[in-house]
């Protein structure tokens, strides 16, 4: 194979990837429909109904007469079982780990023991004005008399105050309203009077939960009452302005990217993957859809009795607090994870791992390429662990060629294993969790060192597509649009880039999709002897976060591609051991490559942050490849990080097959990282922030070990995973793959 060294460096204007950038569980949701929005219950309550926290089996409800503890294990006839009076009212709820944190006002902080649903008890009262809590992890933040304040949850019956920050605007005392907290920053949402009226989101590290302090802060367009996060995101109820979407990244440097206008007065919001559950007072629960940031659309609304105040999401229910109109119960569809894989045949196999708190149930749908169902097969799969299906475990027959989608009734991850025989040609992507109309495809290449794209496009929306256009381009500019035929729902449209004659040999640039349908796509290029593979990006982020570039490496080295998804120009510079060694001017559409990586030399192993100069939203996708090996595989750069990120597939010496873990610490501060193989504890390692470990061989298992992996940070620690398959010793072939672990 050392003759194709050269051609894999001309080819390798490329950084192939498997998956789309933000693969977090809480992202793995289909559209919802209008029609699709069930009423439940309606339940009135003694008092105001002022906010709701639920499990799967109970919520919560804080009223003006106390707690309210209501079952909703039995969604038809949710009742409520008691409550529990307090004096002062509550006016907002917390859980975690069987107790109930109320915030009851000048009653202080209640901590109500929930081991008994039809007899909660309290345990502890501390004092001083509480009107919101939040609970993140082992701690919980509280706000109150114009100052957060966190508390220790380790005993979690007697929480210890540790610190306290006062929250102000301009310099002058601010009153905050809401509060949530994700990633080691508490977003607090505040109001002022003077220099003049306004309201401010506030982000305070809160990794030190002793020395709070704020890192950054937004005057919004409109106001701030309740928020939420995920993903990335902070969703603000802004009052009579609807709901604004935050881009908080970098908590340093929060930005609107998104707003949706709504009748009535958005008052609290609850965030479901790439939904926003909008309590909009007389106007009553909206649903929006956010999955593209920047452009919110309404999907679905249910007009609830009085006021909409609050709203929480347990499962496939949402609960709206009405004040005197009670508590709502709606019901949306209890399938709504959905992860599609666009390209599959059965000699190909996938893995499906449950990120939930219980055992997920699956229905997996094969779609023959005409959109016609092969067969439907029901499964379940335990938390955190993952199951293999392949070969005789595919429910289909040999010489099936199509797609698969896989719904599930709760949080799920999946990758796809690719394989083909005569030459041996093995690649993985991540399955597509965030289906949009439009795709992202960094690299699309045609003859390129002899390597050409073939893009299989599926339609996963409930009707046919129409207008379908892909746009080419390169160096930034349009060179050429291909129009392509109706594809049904279910159905995959492959697209051969050697029938785009117009763009010549040698040609390698990115494209877009648009339609008018949720579209997933897999981006599979090879020529004959290599394969490579990845999932197109449904939109980008201002930062990308690198796990691992190698130069020369035992032979190994990578390529790095970026695209800019935004509709203008965007400077980005590449950033090394936190030093900036290259930066770049991209037109819309357009992408850069850089190969061999700057600033480095042979021997070089390490990892890289991808960012935007001011506006801008990016992808970016890494080649890992080994010219005289013969092996090459795919990852994608990620857009943030969480505390814990899953891996569905982990081997030592199965078959040959053995795989590593490489994590990067995209946190502000060094965190201490915990890897699990099959739920225990097998390692810990202290990685500084930027910087990455590898794990190789997996630590604790022996030859023949086929399992699932997690990687733990320490409180308030960020986290980013890729897993790498290789054999050893080589086996015939391309043999090697790539897959992002999935963070949650």
């Amino acid at each position: 194979m050392a003759g194709r060294s050269g051609l894999l460096v001309s080819a390798l204007l490329i950084a192939l990837v498997a998956g789309g950038a933000d693969l977090s569980a809480q992202s793995m949701e289909t559209r919802i429909e209008t029609r699709q929005v069930e009423f439940v219950n309606q339940l009135a309550l003694a008092g105001d109904v002022r906010a709701v926290a639920a499990t799967r089996t109970h919520a919560y409800v804080a009223s003006s007469r106390g707690l309210h503890v209501v079952g909703i294990s039995d969604p038809p006839v949710a009742r409520e079982i008691t409550y529990a009076n307090i004096a002062n009212g509550a006016w907002d709820v917390a859980l975690s780990g069987g107790y109930a944190y109320v915030a009851a006002g000048l009653g202080g902080l209640r901590v109500f023991d929930l081991t008994s649903a039809a007899a909660p008890w309290l345990v502890t009262t501390i004092t001083g004005t509480v009107n919101a809590v939040a609970v993140s992890g082992a701690y919980a933040f509280a706000t109150g008399e114009r100052t957060l304040r966190v508390f220790d949850l380790r005993s979690p019956g007697a929480p210890a105050e540790l610190g306290a920050y006062a929250i102000s605007s301009f310099g002058l005392p601010a009153t905050p309203l809401a509060v949530r907290a994700s990633g080691g920053i508490a977003y607090v949402t505040s109001s002022a009077s003077a220099p003049f009226a306004h309201h401010s989101l506030h982000a305070l590290d809160v990794s030190d939960p002793s020395r709070p302090r704020e890192v950054g802060v937004l005057r919004p367009s409109g106001e701030a009452w309740g928020l939420d996060v995920a993903g990335g995101y902070v969703y603000l109820a802004a009052g009579s302005a609807g709901v604004r979407v935050i881009d908080v990244t970098d908590p340093s440097r929060p930005r609107e990217v998104g707003a949706l206008a709504l009748p009535g007065r958005a008052n609290g919001v609850a965030a479901a993957g790439r939904y926003a559950f909008v309590a909009a007072g007389a106007f009553g629960l909206r649903v929006v859809d956010a999955g593209d940031p920047a452009r919110p659309t309404e999907v679905a609304f249910y007009d609830t009795p009085g006021n909409a105040q609050q709203v929480a999401v347990a499962g496939s229910l949402a609960l709206s607090a009405n004040g005197a109109g009670g508590l709502t119960v709606v019901r949306f569809p209890a399938s709504r994870w959905r992860v599609a894989l666009p390209a599959l045949d059965s000699s190909s196999g996938f893995q499906v791992m449950g990120l939930g708190g219980g055992e997920t149930a699956l229905t997996i749908t094969y779609y023959n390429r005409d959109g016609a169902v092969a067969a439907i097969d029901s499964d379940a799969v335990r938390p955190f662990r993952a199951k293999t299906y392949y070969g005789p475990t595919l429910r289909v027959s040999r010489g099936f060629v199509g797609s698969v989608v896989i719904t599930a009734d709760q949080p799920i991850a999946a990758i796809a294993n690719q394989l083909a025989r005569e030459p041996t040609k093995l690649e993985s992507y991540v399955g597509v969790a965030d289906p949009q109309p439009t795709q992202y495809l960094p690299l699309v290449m045609r003859y390129n060192g002899g390597l050409t794209s073939r893009v299989s496009i599926q339609n996963v929306g409930l009707g046919a597509t129409s207008d379908t256009r892909v746009e080419v381009y390169r160096a930034g500019q349009l060179v050429a649009t291909r129009g392509l035929p109706v594809i049904s729902p279910g159905a995959t449209y492959v697209l051969d880039f050697a029938a785009v004659p117009e763009l010549g040999d040698g040609f390698s640039g990115s494209a877009k999709i648009t339609s008018s349908q949720p579209l997933a796509t897999v981006v599979n290029q090879g020529d004959g002897v290599w394969l490579f593979a990845y999932a197109g990006f449904a939109g980008g982020a201002p930062t990308l976060y690198v796990p691992l570039l190698m130069n020369d490496y035992y032979g190994w080295s990578t390529g790095l591609r970026v695209q800019n998804v935004d509709d203008r120009d965007a400077v980005v510079e590449l950033l090394i051991s936190g030093r900036t060694v290259d930066t770049a001017l991209l037109g819309p559409g357009g992408g850069r490559t850089w190969y061999p990586i700057p600033g480095t030399s042979a021997g070089f192993f390490g990892s890289a942050i991808v960012r935007t100069v001011g506006e801008g939203r990016i992808v970016g996708i890494v080649n890992e490849f080994n010219p005289t090996a013969g092996q090459g595989m795919t990852y994608a750069a990620f857009t943030r990080g969480t505390s814990r990120a899953h891996a569905p597939l982990v081997m030592t010496d199965n078959a040959g097959f053995s795989t590593g873990i490489q994590v990067q610490n995209v946190g502000p501060s060094a965190t201490a990282v915990t890897l699990k193989i099959d739920g225990q504890p097998v390692d810990v390692a202290l990685i500084l922030s930027g910087q990455s470990k590898t794990w190789y061989p997996l630590p604790d298992t022996a030859p023949g070990f086929v399992g699932s992996a997690t990687v733990e940070a320490g409180a308030g620690g960020q986290i980013v995973a890729i897993v790498n398959q290789i054999t050893d010793p080589r086996q015939e072939g391309d043999t090697s793959a790539a897959y992002n672990a999935f963070n949650e």
